[in-house]
């Protein structure tokens, strides 16, 4: 729990230190395209503010298939860069029926997998996007932590890329 407390200082800090001026591609405020990783599947992105966004997104997971996931985002210029933005936020997971069956099966009775049914999580996520100037794209890498409390409680690790067209 230090640790945690410890990252989300550091990332008050930041904010603080480094006011956004980031917008999304072109200053248009919806994307869309596709991430590969938690969950690998479509993804599109709205901005509510210079700063602030919504970022959804469905595909198949580890944590059901189709997983929905959908996170609020906070974007800071902490590269003092026009291109170049550090994200993070908080976010809500859902996933039905059967999950896709990767490592967390080596853990016997500690897996996201066991049998079908709903699955319910929150997730903080903390990411870096490129938005070039040449064109309305979003190019983004992202990792973050999956805390699933229904059906039971566990925990996960969470990575994705991803690219989004703005669209006018």
């Amino acid at each position: 729990m230090k640790y945690i407390r410890l990252i989300f200082a550091l990332l008050l800090l930041i904010a603080a230190a480094a006011p956004s001026e980031a917008f999304a591609p072109k200053k248009l405020k919806w994307g869309a395209g596709i991430t590969i990783g938690e969950p690998t599947g479509a993804t599109a992105k709205y901005w509510l503010e210079k700063d602030q966004a919504l970022s959804g997104s469905i595909g198949g997971s580890y944590y059901g298939l189709p997983r929905i996931t959908v996170d609020y985002l906070w974007h800071l210029d902490a590269f003092k860069s026009n291109i170049f933005n550090l994200y993070f936020g908080p976010g809500a997971a859902i996933g039905f029926g059967e999950a896709a069956s990767l490592p967390y099966d080596e853990f016997k009775g500690k897996s996201f997998t066991k049998g079908g049914g709903f699955r319910m999580g929150v997730r903080g996520i903390t990411g870096i996007n490129w938005t070039p100037k040449s064109e309305p794209m979003e190019y983004y890498v992202e990792v973050g932590t999956l805390i699933g409390f229904l059906p039971s409680f566990r925990t996960a690790v969470d990575f994705a890329i991803g690219v989004r067209y703005y669209f006018k």
